[in-house]
């Protein structure tokens, strides 16, 4: 069974968050050793909340397997009068910086802002970043985006097609997609270019909006056909849509998990939108776009003087 502890300093900001499998000791009848393998082990803090140092564990591919190995070794430096980000130093070892944050060839690279504190350019994801009047993304990288006067997105398109929203209902190239609830979605089935069906699918989401499952009965017998002796069974793959894990702060956990189906669902973390396309990796979040990876958003909380003992840049 999988097991995940969490710890926090007075302030209640997590500093640790050991998440693996629960093995038997050998004598004893309790589950007693735990694993590691996506553990979280430590989370650093400055004066104001922003965070120094992470240190995350996941699955790297070894020779024959699997191992358990440090993915992310990373110190985060600010500037100190503003609390924007400047740079982050991976010290990871070489096999496991390709996993996690990721920071390429850039490991001494600095960020760049503008004057209203938005990140223009994350040189580790090479992405340069335009804003409009209502500090939000317009173009990130190759993805236009576009809004309404209040700030509700409207569009994003680029090389992978174009979305469209309109309340809870997406259209990709300009054929309906899905339809969303909050606990699940229809999905628009196509035979010749024509809608014959909307297939239900379902989310499972904890207690913090995150979705950890989707299912959908496919076969539409009524019920989700598991197999207990084989969880890696084709029906199995194709009636569980979807699954999920994260670290503390929402950077997906890569694991022999079950495969997204397509259309996939990109509502994950706090149930918010993860745009992945070309590598991108950032979640909108409405008034501001979030980076999972660092634990911090692209730019300054609209509502910064209420807190002025905060960093303008803090997940909370």
């Amino acid at each position: 069974m999988r097991s995940l502890s969490t710890g926090y300093d007075p302030l209640n900001r997590v500093t640790g968050a050991p998440y693996g499998y629960l093995y038997r000791s050998p004598n004893q009848g309790i589950l007693a050793v735990q694993s590691n393998e996506y553990a979280a082990p430590s989370f650093g803090y400055d004066a104001v909340g922003n965070i120094t140092t992470i240190k995350r564990m996941g699955m790297v591919a070894g020779v024959d397997c699997f191992e358990p190995k440090t993915i992310d070794n990373l110190s985060l430096i600010y500037d100190p009068a503003s609390s924007r980000l400047n740079k982050v130093i991976d010290s990871a070892p070489a096999d496991g910086r390709p996993y996690g944050f990721k920071p390429g060839a850039n490991n001494n690279a600095l960020y760049q802002h503008d004057d209203n504190g938005n990140m223009t350019y994350d040189p580790h994801k090479g992405l340069n970043m335009q804003y409009n009047f209502l500090n939000l993304p317009s173009q990130i990288g190759q993805m236009r985006l576009t809004y309404d006067a209040t700030g509700r997105k409207w569009s994003k398109d680029g090389e992978f097609g174009t979305t469209s929203y309109a309340s809870g209902i997406e259209y990709h190239d300009g054929k309906l997609e899905a339809i969303y609830a909050p606990d699940g979605r229809m999905v628009a089935e196509y035979t010749n270019g024509q809608i014959t069906r909307y297939r239900a699918e379902y989310f499972h989401q904890d207690h913090l909006g995150n979705t950890r499952l989707g299912f959908s009965d496919f076969n539409q017998n009524g019920r989700i056909d598991l197999e207990e002796e084989n969880p890696s069974t084709p029906l199995n793959e194709f009636e569980v849509t979807q699954e999920s894990h994260y670290y503390p702060f929402g950077m997906n956990q890569d694991g022999p998990w079950y495969a997204a189906v397509a259309p996939e669902n990109k509502y994950l973390y706090n149930g918010k939108e993860l745009s992945a396309d070309y590598e991108i990796n950032l979640y909108a979040y409405g008034a501001r776009w979030y980076d999972p990876a660092v634990g911090r958003f692209t730019g300054v909380d609209p509502i910064a003087e209420e807190f002025p003992h905060l960093s303008v840049y803090n997940y909370a």
